[in-house]
């Protein structure tokens, strides 16, 4: 994805950039659609915008424009990087939280059975931060 600059060069598109018309399956509608989104700025080489595939909208008072905004306001929240992210957010600590699950689990806690497992058998157990996402 490539925008003309004002004298005729051919560049990156600013962060924030949206293309929900022409290349996407579903522009029409509020209920089901796509976009691209280029949430990061590039300093060197071409920006890789990110295809976001909404299945279902079921709410009337959320349209397609505060989902677009949505999206790239949250590729900003997340904790470990200063600047944006290629993906909201929330959708990186989901992908954490499954990463951490997956170390757990080869360590064969889970293979005791489901509730028996006990967090003070495990090596990174800290009671300080049981209620808290330390490990994002």
């Amino acid at each position: 994805m490539f925008i003309e600059s004002r004298d005729s060069r051919i560049e990156n598109p600013m962060p924030g950039t949206v293309l929900d018309s022409g290349l996407v399956e579903n522009c029409e509608g509020n209920n089901c659609y796509d976009f691209f989104l280029v949430p990061q700025q590039t300093t060197q080489g071409c920006v890789t915008p990110t295809h976001f595939f909404v299945t279902l909208n079921e709410s009337a008072d959320v349209t397609k424009q505060m989902v677009e905004d949505m999206t790239f306001c949250m590729s900003f929240m997340y904790s470990n990087w200063s600047g944006s992210i290629k993906v909201p957010s929330l959708c990186q600590y989901a992908h954490k939280i499954a990463d951490y699950h997956h170390n757990f689990d080869k360590m064969g806690f889970m293979k005791q059975g489901a509730g028996s497992v006990s967090l003070k058998n495990v090596p990174a157990y800290n009671p300080n931060f049981l209620n808290k996402p330390y490990y994002l």
